[in-house]
């Protein structure tokens, strides 16, 4: 059909006038079209991982063709302006032109009259592309043996369309042509005149010929196309049709309901299923400590569990929750897939119903990859390479200059635009001096050679040197002799610019862009001012700057080959560089200079990554965008501003974007991942998480909760391991599991919601949330002496605002304040790094700060913090804390033990002496699985014990070196109560809670908060000198509030003996404890770094700038926070 709309516009008369013909009314064909979206009318950005978007052309906006053949017009009617219109619109406007006007009515007759005539085809649905065949079958001129084959044609049609498509099929028949069509539509069937039905069942069951002839054929022989026929035969609605029940399927469909709408009792099948579809069922778990564990845990809601340090938390939401998730679902993927990816071991349990894939965000997986940034992480920087590529503006490196490339649409515009009215000039460079790139001569002295084929091209004139010469001149000797660095343009035309000579403006740039190599130079006629260049590709002629390839995400990667600076292969800084790291190609920036030169809004992407997360809020919503800019970043605008608000929520504003993640705390780095899941959106996944309130001021844990229910709102399963007391009270259920730790544990003590558990009085949980239990404020608080200090001024690490602190020694100091508010930059990087340097002689690089004074009252410094004690399975809390000497030293004093000369070096697993050759001390082998999971499996010599048969012949009180590290503290105590260097150190791990722990147990399966307790126990067995400075960094971490009471005594105990502690914390129950309050704040980052307040914790209180002050109040009110807000307990709870 468009080919005679086509000819319609060539007979214009303007059209005549212009010499236009058939073709250049095509959008597929080169003169007519717009150049630059090449008749598309829109221009498709790619987004890799986000939906790829379309924009209206800029050049013709959304119009298809060039200006010039849109000055044609037809009735008042351009070419585009026909291809806008309905099929119903286009009959009425060319109803007298019969030959287009049959076909449009053929398309209406179709149902097609709502489709535009320039829709394009890959938009049609199955069913409308059919009918579109199909019209174009019906405005033939039959021939009436024509056999038409037709597949489902009445897919995605409404009932009225049927009826206009029946129509159509008859007329074909009508008309003495044949029509085979496959269907399943009744109303199809009914009209048939012939019907051959398959079956009588599918695939195997099916393949023969079932009835043949009219539809009352297949009715009267009760096929099962007959059966559903009767009805519509006789006139009635092809609906509610009768189902045979046979099967447990139409079990299910069967209703369940009487006439009244009563129940009648009836269930089906699948109903009867023990599976509930609203709870994960949990039978039989025993993963460590758990006792053969039955429970169920509520999909799609918030559940806690909690417990006392070494119940068995860990155990049942990682270990068999999490690992069984994550173990279906890689078994569902192929074999060549799952090669891939991280393999995990099946869970220790009997079943598992209801179960959703599983993602898990734990403390441990904190980054150590210098590369890895928060932006990287949140997934913050991948969009953002996204939005420079495809809406940022490349600047020349050198210049400063905005590239611009031009087509010659685009080009011929502005030229109108600016030299509207001028003569002008147009040329094409042949030789530039410093151009950057190859153009039609590569020295001067060759254009001679050029001139004759310049000449044959029509070519008359050119500019040597910036003088005007005639070719044909030059051609007989009597131009100047070249030099080395002489310019040479050839002048293409001279043309006074204006709408008339549009076309020829534009025939001139294509020409002179072709003849320059994609440059042109515009020059005003008879004017000694400064020619213009424009460029093809983006360019800066001036300084010879190319952009030859279109941006991509991967020129922003900072750990791509292609965007990385080669100085410092993306790093940013220089290893060797001690004092200023900083890379001096990239100033740290970490990119090549030409994709550090795009910008938007005048910021680059490291610039921008520079902010903080909330300068990053506010800069993105001052951010002003074209329509055009704003349709190809809206979405990932979006996924980033979902992802900011986020952190924003958690209490991570102070971040940068650009900060290292192997400096963020676990916490930190826990709650950053959280941000990307929060932005992938997923939905029916179940999250599991490690006590993600740990790091966060109680002024940020409210946010915290309100993200994980949002979370939860989106159709998925929160689980928390988590001791806080206000996120316990905010979940939907609670599993606390206990009642001890170890073999005392692994046992469902209470499960419910919070008002449930509060009213189990024989939990700790319930106790302390109901208020019955809680830590006491000291009666007595140790006084600061005068004098006796730890000083430390101009303190200007990281954010700290040139702080003057002190801290009293012997008293337990206490540093405050939110989240980033420069707690860690204070007592890491400035006091401890600087008492390493000084008191250990360690090469550390400490935080800035003037001085620091009162050291030297000190003896020792001991830092106690949550880093592993050991990244293999051979170091364990018998190795770590020394106990395993004394052990050994009395193994190898048996009787046994002298009898056969064994020392104490045989006693010991690393040693080959007396361990197991086969498993090298270890007790297992790890055999590969490949694309299974790997499988340690128990070693066939040792059975697990590590030790050779000789070795194992050594016994103390029936015990032998592998008996006794498979014993816990507790067991261990009893074991060795006769022996006071062993017992010392093990009552001193019993007292710090570990006393669930197996002497053996390897290190690198610790948790942080355990490796925290067992370097406590470490020092405490040691014996003090009263002058030594312990540094925790949040010790309550991964610890139940009762032991947190115990470590309060521990810490107590300390401080009594003479021994100064300096403890980062959150904790309040740890906060009112102390002797000392050092606040830093008031906020995060540039917000905080200021010390607003040291002294005791109820004369922080008064402070109104400290948000720690206004959470103390209500805890100091009457000695205990857990009376003041405790859980309502209904009479009728559980």
């Amino acid at each position: 059909m468009f080919d005679p709309i086509r000819d319609l516009f060539a007979l214009v008369p303007e059209s005549k006038a212009r010499g236009y013909k058939k073709g250049r009314f095509s959008f597929n064909v080169k003169g007519g079209r717009c150049a630059d979206c090449q008749g598309a009318g829109i221009q498709t950005i790619e987004m890799q991982f986000l939906s790829d978007v379309q924009i209206p052309c800029e050049t013709c906006r959304g119009r298809r063709f060039n200006a010039e053949t849109l000055q044609i017009f037809f009735k008042g009617k351009t070419i585009f302006d026909v291809l806008e219109m309905t099929v119903d619109e286009a009959t009425e406007f060319f109803s007298s032109q019969p030959k287009i006007h049959i076909i449009l009515e053929t398309l209406k007759e179709v149902g097609m009259g709502y489709v535009k005539l320039g829709q394009p085809s890959t938009t049609l649905s199955g069913g409308e592309a059919q009918r579109i065949k199909l019209a174009a079958e019906l405005r033939k001129k039959s021939t009436g043996k024509t056999l038409y084959l037709l597949d489902e044609p009445t897919t995605g049609l409404h009932f009225h369309d049927i009826r206009l498509l029946l129509n159509c099929l008859n007329r074909l028949v009508e008309q003495g042509n044949t029509v085979l069509v496959i269907e399943h539509n009744l109303d199809v069937l009914k009209m048939a005149d012939h019907i051959i039905e398959l079956g009588p069942g599918g695939g195997n069951g099916g393949g023969e010929l079932v009835c043949s002839g009219p539809p009352e054929k297949l009715v009267k022989k009760k096929t099962l196309t007959g059966r559903f026929l009767k009805k519509p035969l006789k006139g009635d609605p092809p609906i509610s049709y009768q189902i045979s029940q046979s099967t447990e399927t139409d079990a299910v469909l069967e209703a369940s309901v009487d006439s009244k709408g009563q129940n009648k009792g009836k269930v089906s099948k699948l109903q009867n299923s023990k599976i509930n579809g609203r709870d994960i069922q949990i039978r039989g778990a025993s993963k460590n400590n758990l006792r053969h564990v039955d429970l169920d845990i509520p999909l799609n809601q918030m559940t806690v569990i909690t417990g006392v340090s070494g119940s068995g938390k860990t155990s049942l939401a990682f270990d068999t929750l999490f690992a069984e998730g994550q173990s279906r679902y890689v078994e569902s993927l192929s074999t060549y897939a799952r090669r891939f990816l991280g393999r995990m071991d099946k869970a220790p349990v009997d079943s598992i119903d209801g179960l959703a894939p599983a993602i898990a965000i734990n403390q441990k997986s904190t980054s150590r990859n210098p590369r890895s940034t928060v932006a990287t992480t949140t997934e913050i920087y991948d969009y953002l390479r996204l939005l420079f590529a495809r809406i940022g503006m490349a600047h020349c490196p050198i210049s400063g200059q905005a590239l611009i490339g031009y087509s010659p649409t685009r080009a011929a515009e502005y030229c109108l635009e600016k030299y509207n009215g001028e003569r002008l000039e147009l040329l094409a460079p042949l030789f530039l001096p410093g151009a950057g790139k190859t153009l039609l001569l590569d020295q001067p002295d060759h254009f001679p050679a050029v001139i004759e084929s310049l000449i044959h091209e029509g070519f008359l004139r050119a500019y040597v040197k910036n003088k005007l010469v005639r070719l044909d001149e030059w051609k007989e000797g009597s131009a100047p002799k070249l030099k080395k660095k002489s310019s040479i343009d050839l002048v293409i035309d001279r043309i006074e610019v204006s709408g008339s000579e549009q076309k020829r403006l534009a025939e001139a740039i294509e020409n002179a862009f072709q003849k320059g190599h994609g440059l042109l130079k515009l020059k005003r006629a008879g004017s000694d001012s400064e020619a213009e260049f424009l460029s093809e590709t983006p360019a800066c002629v001036e300084t010879g700057f190319y952009q030859e390839e279109a941006l991509t995400p991967r020129m922003f990667s900072f750990n791509s080959h292609l965007g990385a600076c080669p100085s410092c292969d993306g790093l940013g800084e220089l290893a060797y560089r001690i004092s200023d790291p900083a890379c001096p190609e990239c100033m740290g920036e970490r990119l090549k200079p030409e994709y550090r030169a795009v910008t938007i809004q005048g910021r680059n992407i490291s610039q921008f990554c520079s902010l903080n997360i909330r300068e990053a809020q506010k800069e993105l919503e001052s951010w002003v965008l074209t329509p055009n800019q704003l349709t190809v970043a809206e979405q990932a605008l979006r996924e980033i501003q979902t992802r900011l608000d986020f952190l924003v929520n958690v209490g991570l504003d102070y971040l940068s974007l650009d900060q290292k993640a192997s400096t963020l705390s676990g916490g930190e780095a826990q709650r950053i991942r959280l941000a990307s899941q929060i932005g992938s959106g997923l939905v029916g996944v179940m999250y599991v998480l490690d006590e993600p309130t740990i790091g966060l001021h109680p002024r940020d844990t409210d946010r915290l909760i309100s993200t994980l229910k949002r979370l939860r709102d989106l159709g998925n399963t929160v689980i928390l391991v988590e001791h806080d007391l206000d996120t316990i009270r905010a979940a939907d259920h609670i599993i606390d599991i206990g009642p001890g730790a170890g073999h005392h544990g692994g046992l469902i003590t209470a499960s419910g919601n919070p008002a449930q558990i509060a009213s189990r009085r024989n939990t700790l949980t319930g106790r302390y949330l109901k208020g019955e239990k809680g830590i006491p404020v000291p009666e007595q608080r140790r006084k600061a002496l005068p004098g006796n200090e730890l000083i430390i001024r101009g303190a200007s690490a990281n954010n700290l605002n040139q702080v003057d602190v002190r801290f009293p020694l012997g008293l337990m100091n206490v540093v405050t304040g939110v989240s980033g508010s420069g707690k860690s930059s204070l007592v890491v990087d400035v006091l401890q790094r600087a008492l390493e340097k000084k008191m250990l002689e360690k090469r550390a690089d400490v935080g800035k700060h003037k001085e620091i004074k009162g050291y030297d009252r000190l003896e020792q410094l001991m830092v106690i913090d949550q880093e592993p004690i050991g990244r293999t399975p051979r170091s364990n809390p018998a190795t770590y804390t020394k106990v395993m000497d004394p052990i050994r030293d009395l193994f190898s004093k048996m009787n046994e033990a002298r009898r056969r000369g064994f020392t104490k070096r045989r006693f010991s697993f690393n040693a080959r002496e007396g361990r197991c050759s086969a498993c090298e001390g270890q007790g297992y082998h790890l055999i590969e699985m490949h694309f299974l999971s790997d499988v340690w499996v128990t070693c066939d010599q040792c059975k697990g014990q590590r030790y050779n048969r000789e070795t194992l012949a050594v016994t103390f009180r029936g015990h032998s070196i592998a008996d006794v590290l498979h014993l816990e503290i507790t067991k261990a105590v009893e074991l060795f109560e006769s022996q006071p260097r062993i017992l010392r150190i093990l009552k001193t791990l019993d007292e710090v809670g570990l006393g669930y722990m197996k002497l053996g147990q390897p290190g690198n399966t610790l948790s942080g908060g355990e490796a925290q307790r067992l370097k406590l126990a470490a020092e405490l067995s040691k014996r003090s000198r009263g002058k030594t400075l312990y540094i925790l960094d949040e010790p309550t971490t991964g610890l139940h509030v009762d032991d947190v009471a115990r470590l309060l005594k521990i810490l107590q105990r300390l401080v009594d003996q003479g021994n100064t502690a300096i403890i980062i914390e959150h904790n309040l129950e740890v906060i009112k404890s102390a002797d000392w309050i050092t606040d830093l704040g008031p906020e995060g980052g540039a917000g905080g770094g200021k010390l607003l307040f040291s002294g005791t914790p109820e004369d922080c209180v008064a402070v109104k700038e400290s948000h720690t002050g206004r959470f103390l109040a209500a805890v100091l009110q009457d000695g205990s926070r857990f009376p003041l807000t405790p859980v309502h307990v209904d009479s009728g709870a559980a």
